[in-house]
């Protein structure tokens, strides 16, 4: 849930100002911003697409049906927005940050 990110970004930023890390702090603020702007992409393209999931029998192509608010999924954007942040912040110090971000985003929207 978007919910559950909140202690994440809370966390890092407060602990970016106990330890005077400006990366950390910049985790906790801007992921804020991209966190707010992926769900309004979401919220616009579930509106725009209307695809129910399709669990609920109307099928995995069955787009423009009222109520239906499956996609684009939530979870993985929000995923994604979060690893590109921590890839843009840490991946030229740390090589190896895009590739768990990434995989983790991935391994979030497979699921």
């Amino acid at each position: 849930r978007k919910e559950g990110l909140l202690p994440i970004v809370a966390g890092a930023y407060f602990l970016g100002v106990i330890f005077d890390n400006d990366k950390l702090k910049d985790v906790g603020i801007i992921s804020v911003g991209a966190q707010f702007a992926a769900q309004m992409l979401v919220e616009v393209t579930k509106e725009a697409t209307g695809r129910q999931r399709p669990r609920e029998g109307a099928g995995p192509y069955s787009f423009n049906i009222d109520g239906g608010k499956s996609f684009i999924s939530g979870h993985a954007a929000g995923a994604f927005s979060l690893a590109t942040l921590l890839s843009d912040i840490y991946g030229e110090d740390y090589k190896f940050v895009p590739y768990i971000a990434y995989g983790v985003a991935a391994i979030t929207a497979w699921s």
